[in-house]
């Protein structure tokens, strides 16, 4: 059993290619990379805008997404705000180079979030 499936876009498209995405109803997160996330809450489908970086190596971006959803949910935050904390989580991580290098720290993305606007795509 699952909270929730994080797949990105194509992941989405190879996974419900077989199986109705209504079955797991509020259960599911894509990641759309830049473009950020989108959701389905109360079965409505919601759009969580991501952030506008320079992008220097995207690897570990989508781990760090789903590492800081985690710690974002364990800390109560509403499910559109811990996608909004991940997402800028993910922004941080691909302006520097590598997966364990990239990856900010809770303070960092914080600070991130009280200084940047979303991007809107």
């Amino acid at each position: 059993q699952a909270d929730f499936l994080t797949p990105n876009e194509h992941e989405r498209e190879i996974i419900f290619e077989q199986v109705d995405v209504d079955v797991f109803a509020d259960k599911v997160i894509v990641t759309e990379g830049a473009r950020g996330v989108t959701i389905r809450k109360d079965g409505k489908q919601e759009h969580i805008p991501g952030f506008c970086v320079q992008v220097v190596d995207t690897t570990g971006a989508g781990d760090t997404f789903n590492g800081a959803l985690a710690v974002a949910l364990s800390k109560g935050m509403s499910l559109e705000d811990a996608c909004r904390f991940a997402n800028a989580a993910a922004a941080l991580s691909v302006t520097k180079l590598g997966a364990q290098g990239g990856m900010p720290t809770e303070e960092e993305v914080k600070k991130f979030l009280q200084e940047k606007a979303g991007c809107s795509s």
